[in-house]
């Protein structure tokens, strides 16, 4: 029996050696969805570079705007949703090169837009306080205009009594 293996553990080895290599070709790769392309060995570094860039600033303004939306609607995919809208970008899924400049180029409105964002959760937490219970609701608002100043306080009321 020992001599039989030793015989056929050659062939064996061939044959599991060529099921790895099959099994992790780029084509096969991206027949199963786990890849978006292939790539060429001459292109891989600049892909990289592009593709790192890219997702370190996602990264970055995606925990941003986890901190900054309400929980229920915090979702990786809703802020990756809202990021592509926000680029108008036709091909946000695969140009990362374009995606990583947009992001670096536009800081400055993707903040503000998440500064927005952030403010709109503030007031959402607070109408939702407010409806499960009115007048605990009402009293911290008094507590709150208690504390500011006569001039922002005058500012809230007006602001109150607009809407």
């Amino acid at each position: 029996m020992t001599e039989r293996e030793n015989l056929l553990l050659p062939v064996y080895a061939q044959i599991s050696i060529q099921y790895a290599d099959l099994h992790d070709r780029a084509g096969r790769m991206k027949a199963k969805d786990t890849i978006r392309m292939p790539l060429s060995w001459k292109n891989a570094r600049r892909f990289f570079y592009w593709r790192l860039r890219r997702r370190l600033n996602e990264e970055q303004l995606l925990r941003h705007m986890a901190a900054s939306s309400p929980k229920d609607l915090a979702s990786r995919a809703n802020n990756l949703k809202r990021l592509e809208a926000w680029t108008g970008l036709a091909n946000f899924d695969t140009d990362d090169a374009k995606v990583a400049q947009w992001y670096e180029e536009n800081r400055k409105s993707v903040q503000e837009k998440i500064e927005a964002l952030k403010t709109e959760t503030v007031a959402y937490d607070i109408a939702a306080l407010m409806r499960s219970n009115k007048e605990g609701g009402l009293k911290g608002v008094a507590q709150v205009l208690g504390m500011l100043p006569v001039e922002e306080k005058e500012k809230v009321l007006q602001y109150l009594s607009s809407a």
